[in-house]
């Protein structure tokens, strides 16, 4: 197969007296920097057999690197902009987080100041067993907001 491979090779032979014009057109040819002979010739047979010559691709390459060029930076900036967005949402969770541990404070300190009110009523207009669970709830209050050991509660 090695041998099959290999492109066949056209010979031109020159017809002493008969093919000088055309030999002397093609040298002029390859003088005016057209081509080599080999590929004047080339182009002469695909156009006598009819084969259309290859396009030239070369602006429509550098429309397609010119394309590839803008779709790489607009691919750089979205990938600019998702990496903001990403912190922007990390930044919202965790602010939802601290809002949410905020509000969970906020009900229970209501509940207690609930507890804490009924109490106060209980102490106010109770008899002598309702003032005695007012204390009693009312100590148990004050000793889970100051942590037990007398203090402001922000220790």
């Amino acid at each position: 197969m090695g041998r099959n491979t290999r492109q066949p090779h056209v010979r031109i032979y020159w017809r002493e007296g008969h093919d000088v014009a055309l030999r002397a057109r093609l040298e002029t040819d390859v003088r005016k920097g057209k081509g080599s002979a080999s590929a004047i010739c080339r182009r002469a047979l695909a156009e006598h057999y009819g084969f259309a010559p290859r396009p030239d691709t070369a602006p429509e390459a550098r429309a397609l690197t010119e394309e590839l060029r803008a779709l790489t930076e607009t691919v750089t900036q979205l990938q600019t902009q998702v990496a903001q967005l990403t912190s922007a949402v990390l930044q919202l969770t965790a602010g939802q987080s601290e809002v949410q541990r905020l509000t969970a404070a906020v009900i229970e300190l209501q509940r207690q100041s609930e507890v804490f009110r009924l109490a106060l009523l209980g102490a106010v207009y109770g008899n002598r067993a309702e003032r005695a669970a007012a204390a009693q709830t009312a100590a148990a209050i004050l000793a889970r907001a100051t942590n037990g050991n007398g203090a402001n509660g922000h220790d």
